[in-house]
């Protein structure tokens, strides 16, 4: 692993410490953080990536995807959950193969990358096909094979076990289990999945009080909201990561405090999809939820760019709870990195010796991130949200240098998903 020098950067910023730096140089050896100095010079390197017009911050986590579904980006706008799912995803889903999501998955690393994720949770099918391309472009992951009773191909539980048991997790890769929902997996499956749970000592991805009509579904099955269903189901968890959230009550956000379990916010989706409320963000964090923020898939977001989630999330709270302080950019961009990387069990990143080695620039040379002297780096960044992500370093390896993605041939990716999109158009 060659060593990396991130030289004479103008500014670093570190979500963990709340800290800004000036002209500071970063030394990377074995995937970690050597030296944070001053001097750019005494450093053996055949790296070195010039960071004097630059911003270098911990990489970025989006806790809740289905890369994959960039095949499906646009193909099922303007519509509410249940039709979105019944109507276009789940027949589209049926139809795919593992080259599709192969392609799907590479482009979605590409969005990714160029907007700052160094680390992921998908939750998918077919998911050998997106570690495969997830190694390959050199990102972290938490990979959650999703279970269902739908039809959709290898989410049946059998098969989604026999592909965990022979999985086993390294520096980048983390494996889960990702039942879709309460509503799409029966009793029978759920349970299933928990004794895996167990057995295995995986954790589990899945939806969570999405919609009302989520809610509504699961006192029908179990008589029970979903949270408290979950709990009976043994699925519950300090290792427990709930996408969306919408629709906990106060009872069951105090129950997945006391669980420390996960929630990842989802502010762009939930609003695409018209799921009408909003989660109770200060209250689980305050409950000992750990809150992270996801982007979904680019079918019911259309973008995979997390700094828009982020200003969204926090917009969107400050205006439902008529409070301008709800959420500051400095919490916000903690929620991004530290928890982030906490909920999807990866080592800490601050910008700190000891530190693992997953880090972006941020070209400082962009009218949107001009302000007020006295204008933090946390409110530029997440009020002004960055397009041009500018270099990636994930586990103390280049990932993207002067926006030249180094492992993925951009090209290429993108003409293996057009191939991929007509033939899935084709079969439909």
């Amino acid at each position: 692993m060659c060593p990396v020098l991130l030289s004479n950067a103008k500014l670093l910023y570190d979500p963990y410490s709340l800290r800004t730096y000036a002209d500071k140089s970063i030394y990377l050896e074995d995937g970690i953080i050597e030296a944070v100095s001053e001097s750019s010079t005494g450093y053996k390197t055949d790296l070195v990536i010039d960071c004097k017009r630059k911003l270098v911050l911990p990489g970025l986590a989006n806790t809740h995807t289905h890369l994959a579904m960039t095949l499906l980006r646009g193909a099922a706008d303007d519509l509410s959950l249940r039709d979105w799912l019944s109507k276009t995803v789940w027949p589209s889903e049926r139809r795919m193969g593992r080259d599709h999501v192969r392609a799907g998955t590479a482009l979605g690393l590409v969005e990714l990358i160029k907007s700052g994720v160094t680390a992921f949770a998908d939750m998918y099918f077919f998911e050998d096909a997106v570690e495969e391309e997830t190694v390959k472009a050199g990102l972290r992951a938490h990979l959650a094979p999703a279970v269902s009773d739908g039809g959709v191909p290898a989410s049946d539980v059998t098969d989604v076990l026999a592909m965990v048991k022979s999985k086993r997790n390294s520096n980048l890769i983390r494996w889960a289990l990702g039942p879709h929902s309460l509503y799409s997996c029966s009793k029978e499956t759920l349970l299933t999945v928990a004794q895996a749970k167990h057995d295995l000592n995986l954790p589990v991805h899945m939806h969570l009080a999405e919609t009302r009509w989520s809610e509504h579904r699961s006192m029908e099955i179990y008589g029970l909201r979903e949270v408290d269903a979950l709990e009976r189901l043994g699925l519950l968890g300090e290792d427990f990561l709930g996408a969306h959230g919408v629709w906990l009550t106060k009872q069951e956000v105090n129950k997945l405090g006391n669980y420390r379990g996960a929630v990842s916010y989802c502010p762009v989706s939930n609003m695409k999809l018209a799921e009408g409320g909003h989660p109770p963000i200060p209250e689980m964090i305050n409950s000992g939820v750990r809150v992270s923020f996801g982007t979904d898939g680019a079918a019911s977001n259309n973008s995979l760019n997390i700094f828009e989630t982020i200003k969204v999330g926090a917009l969107l709270l400050r205006h439902m709870r008529w409070d301008p302080a709800v959420l500051s950019p400095a919490v916000a961009l903690r929620m991004a990195t530290e928890t982030g990387y906490a909920v999807l069990g990866f080592p800490r990143h601050p910008l700190a010796p000891g530190g693992i080695g997953d880090l972006i620039t941020i070209s400082l040379d962009t009218p949107s991130l001009q302000g007020h002297p006295a204008m933090s780096v946390a409110s530029s960044l997440v009020y002004s949200p960055p397009l041009n992500v500018e270099d990636m370093i994930v586990d103390g390896r280049p990932v993207m240098v002067e926006r030249n993605i180094l492992h993925l041939k951009e090209e290429k990716v993108i003409e293996d998903f057009r191939k991929a999109s007509l033939s899935l158009e084709a079969a439909s």
